[in-house]
């Protein structure tokens, strides 16, 4: 938590223990904005958080100049489809079960300069936990000029990688569907190696990426380094 950089917001696409640790929960400040799913909020007040934006799919939600530390930054922020299981059958189990909770992806449209967010400068799309599922085929067409993706991949299984019942994240081959149904102008590939119930390594995302020609579209970070972008004039 030491080394992070100054935090203006944070974008939680469900709250779970993963994405939102307990050493998260005690010390992020109470009065940073939140925006998450709508089921989030209540755990998140109950720890104390007071800034915080609930969504549904496709709601908004805007973060404006006073948010940002130093910047003259409006961001717009969309709430995404996105599913942790897919299929009637076992999503009316997890309903019953609770194993898994509701998540969503982000896109985020940035402008400086006080400019209207409408003429969005740089748009990143963030897939959250999900798998590839139909939902996620109305992104494009409401977003069809996507700057930068952050997917998350991994193939996470439940219980575990020993008995993979169920998968709840994207491994490489659906990944790769998504970039071509976003075609992004870029892809950043994260949440692939945390915990040990990932069946899909990062080696068989660039395999898919390279074989689809896409090699040249891609951004591979270890922990600790840093893309920097610039957003059109």
């Amino acid at each position: 938590m030491d080394e992070l950089p100054p935090i203006d917001a944070i974008l939680l696409s469900h709250f779970h223990e993963d994405h939102f640790d307990k050493q998260v929960q005690e010390r992020l400040r109470k009065d940073l904005p939140i925006v998450t799913t709508l089921e989030a909020e209540k755990p998140l007040a109950d720890l104390g958080f007071s800034r915080i934006s609930g969504l549904s799919t496709w709601e908004t939600a805007e973060l404006r100049n006073d948010t940002f530390e130093g910047d003259n930054l409006n961001m717009r922020v969309t709430s995404t489809p996105g599913k942790h299981v897919a299929g009637p059958v076992i999503e009316q189990l997890n309903d019953f079960m609770a194993a898994v909770p509701p998540t969503t992806g982000f896109i985020l449209e940035l402008q400086w300069d006080g400019r209207p967010v409408d003429e969005a400068a740089f748009r990143v799309y963030i897939s959250g936990d999900t798998l590839f599922v139909k939902d996620l085929e109305e992104i494009p067409k409401r977003f069809p000029d996507i700057d930068l993706m952050l997917v998350h991949l991994g193939g996470t299984t439940i219980p575990g990688p020993n008995l993979p019942l169920l998968m709840v994240t994207m491994d490489a081959k659906q990944g790769i569907k998504l970039v071509q149904l976003i075609k992004p102008k870029i892809t950043l590939p994260i949440h692939y190696d945390d915990y040990d119930v990932f069946l899909s390594p990062l080696s068989d995302f660039q395999k898919e990426m390279n074989s689809a020609g896409l090699a040249d579209k891609v951004v591979y970070l270890d922990r600790g380094e840093r893309f920097d972008f610039s957003i059109r004039p």
